[in-house]
């Protein structure tokens, strides 16, 4: 029996190996139990051939790689397109930018009315505004591009009520009349300021209209890029008109620019009743910041109701946050033939713009419109400040102004001293 159970072990553990050798190592096998003894004998069966191991199976294709879709960005409102600097017009592919120049001022001023030495006091004027100094509208463009432009501009600050002023009478035993007057010292009461058709060329630009003459450099320049709130007295007197007639100007490359102009000689707006004509020359310098610049403007023709002739040069200095100008102008005025008036002026101004807004300035100047006649000459101190909240785009100016004439003689010349508060903004 011990045989037979033997034999029966030996048969199972054989059976066992094989399977074993088929399969990937197990885990060792339990022992077998002890075989308990058969009641009867049995037979052994045949020895069971090793079962032959299967072929080794091919490696399965790798499974392909399925990256999944990237998360979708989350959804984001569309840029809206910039806002157009300029509009379209006409037919043919032209455009047209509208600007403005608003300026409000708060003005005071104090006049010494009473004479040096006088026994009887005279009281003094004094005065306090809130004015609307400019309401410059324009709009300018082309109507077949870089061939034929235009500008026009109208300032509705310009057209103020009249009020009732008494008038001397002469001639009528002396008295005087009330009459409706516009202020005085407000210059042209017309809103149409600058109006030009423009035919441009590579030398050349021509234009047609209305503009300013080109005497004076702080005159002849932007009212929104002046230092001071006013200019100054000499380019006042001198510049800062406009006129009526034609207009040839071109900068040529870096360093050099010319304006030439024919025009009426009768002022803003209004039309001519001779045939003299005023012509000008502006020629102009640039280098590394500098402005340098000469102006010839003289009257055409036979000069018999009137004539106006300049001599004027002027520097200018626009560059690392400082501002500097200076100008002296000579002029010969004539009215119905007689002997001409001659004057002169001049100045000189400077600013300085720190941490990017805050611009202190000063300006001293002279004028004096007849040469060589007692009284008629006086000196300007003028100084104040700019904050400059975005350059000539938004910014506020305080200015105090001291005229001092050389012969104070009040009323005609009395001392006297303003303040402006200016507030600005323009595009």
């Amino acid at each position: 029996m011990k045989q037979i159970a033997l034999v029966l072990t030996s048969l199972v553990v054989l059976a066992r190996i094989g399977v074993a050798s088929a399969q990937p190592a197990p885990a060792p096998a339990a022992p077998p139990p002890p075989a308990e003894p058969s009641p009867a004998p049995v037979t052994p069966p045949p020895a069971a051939a090793p079962a032959p191991e299967p072929p080794a199976a091919a490696p399965a294709p790798a499974a392909p790689v399925v990256v999944p879709p990237a998360a979708a960005a989350p959804s984001e409102a569309p840029t809206p397109p910039p806002t157009p600097k300029s509009l379209e017009v006409g037919s043919g592919g032209g455009s047209w930018t509208p600007a403005a120049l608003l300026q409000f001022w708060i003005y005071a001023s104090h006049q010494n009315m009473t004479p040096e030495g006088a026994t009887v006091p005279v009281a003094d004027e004094d005065t306090l505004n809130f004015r609307l100094r400019r309401a410059e509208l324009r709009i300018k463009g082309d109507i077949v591009p870089k061939r034929v432009l235009f500008q026009v501009m109208i300032d509705p600050a310009r057209a103020l009520e009249v009020s009732s002023k008494k008038v001397p009478v002469n001639g009528g035993g002396g008295g005087s009349v009330t009459v409706s007057q516009p202020p005085s010292d407000t210059g042209p009461l017309t809103i149409m300021q600058d109006f030009f058709i423009t035919f441009p060329s590579d030398y050349a630009d021509f234009s047609v209209g209305q503009f300013k003459i080109p005497v004076s450099m702080e005159g002849y320049g932007s009212s929104s890029k002046t230092l001071f709130p006013e200019r100054a007295a000499v380019s006042r007197y001198y510049g800062d008109r406009r006129d009526i007639g034609l207009k040839v100007e071109k900068k040529l490359g870096d360093h050099f620019g010319y304006v030439a102009e024919l025009v009426n000689g009768s002022g803003q707006n209004k039309l001519d009743d001779d045939t003299e004509k005023d012509g000008a020359l502006r020629l102009e310098g640039y280098l590394a910041g500098f402005t340098l610049a000469g102006v010839g403007y003289t009257t055409f023709g036979k000069r018999e109701k009137s004539s106006r002739d300049r001599l004027e040069v002027d520097v200018k200095y626009d560059d690392h946050d400082a501002y500097v100008m200076a100008e002296y102008i000579h002029g010969w005025d004539t009215t119905g033939g007689g002997k001409a008036k001659e004057g002169n002026g001049t100045y000189v101004q400077a600013g300085y713009t720190l941490f990017g807004h805050l611009q202190p300035m000063f300006r001293m100047g002279n004028l004096e419109p007849v040469m060589h006649q007692k009284g008629d000459n006086f000196w300007t101190y003028e100084g104040g400040a700019n904050w400059l909240f975005q350059k000539h785009e938004a910014k506020i100016g305080l200015a105090i102004t001291h005229y001092a004439p050389t012969n104070p003689t009040p009323p005609k010349n009395p001392k006297k001293t303003e303040g402006i508060i200016a507030f600005q903004a323009s595009f």
